[in-house]
């Protein structure tokens, strides 16, 4: 009984077979299509996020250096006045310096400079950007 069918009407089972292929077609274009804008959005946005990131750091970055500086001058500016007599601690205790803030805190922990003892006391003679390669000494 199939078989007559088939015979009977060849040609439209072939066309209903090439709608189904082009349907199946479009269907297929239209998601691959579809992945690849999501895709190029996702991108995007990644992107914006890590040039977000990087205008962040960079001004963070800036202050951090700013706030260092300035407490610099001040050091220096004080160590023009008073000499070897200068006490690194006295200016923190006294507020001139403020060491709770971020880029003080983070000076302090990673670099090593700020010192807890006297100027006359600390050495930083074991710091390797302090050795000099005429002893032998480098990083």
């Amino acid at each position: 009984m199939l078989e007559s069918y088939r015979s009977k009407f060849p040609l439209e089972n072939v066309a209903v077979a090439f709608f189904c292929l082009a349907l199946i077609g479009i269907v297929l274009a239209v998601t691959m299509q579809r992945i690849r804008f999501e895709r190029n959005e996702t991108i995007a946005a990644v992107v914006k996020q890590n040039s977000n990131l990087a205008i962040a750091f960079e001004e963070h970055t800036v202050r951090t250096l700013k706030g260092i500086d300035q407490a610099l001058q001040l050091i220096k500016h004080r160590y023009e006045q008073e000499g070897l007599k200068l006490i690194l601690h006295k200016l923190v205790e006294d507020g001139e310096i403020d060491p709770s803030s971020q880029s003080m805190q983070q000076t302090a922990s990673t670099s090593g400079f700020i010192c807890r003892e006297t100027a006359a006391s600390c050495s930083l003679a074991s710091r390797w950007w302090v050795a000099s390669p005429a002893n032998g000494r480098s990083r």
